[in-house]
């Protein structure tokens, strides 16, 4: 939605948006680590699983702003765009397991 932003109020919307998405799934992943790991290495596998994901968003973050200063925006979020629409053909089309 970022690619189609003309004024500010649907840039705030589309952030405010965002925020109510990262709100509601900040402690997924936190509650599924904690479902999985032995009580014990609990703290150990939620912290090596924000260092990965701070790592990762900072790769994220620094190529998104190469390709928004050497070529534009609209590139940067198209990129973004075509990432997520791979995913979720990914999950469309992978085998569904159940353990």
């Amino acid at each position: 939605g970022m690619i189609f932003v003309e004024n500010e109020i649907t840039l705030y919307l589309l952030f405010f948006i965002y925020g109510i998405y990262a709100a509601a799934t900040d402690g997924v992943s936190k509650a599924w680590i904690t479902k999985i790991v032995s009580q014990s290495e609990t703290a150990t596998a939620i912290g090596f699983h924000a260092s990965c994901s701070s790592f990762a968003t900072l790769f994220a973050s620094t190529f998104a702003g190469l390709l928004w200063v050497n070529f534009n925006p609209g590139l940067t979020f198209s990129t973004a765009a075509i990432g997520v629409l791979m995913v979720v053909v990914y999950f469309l089309f992978a085998n569904n397991r159940t353990e």
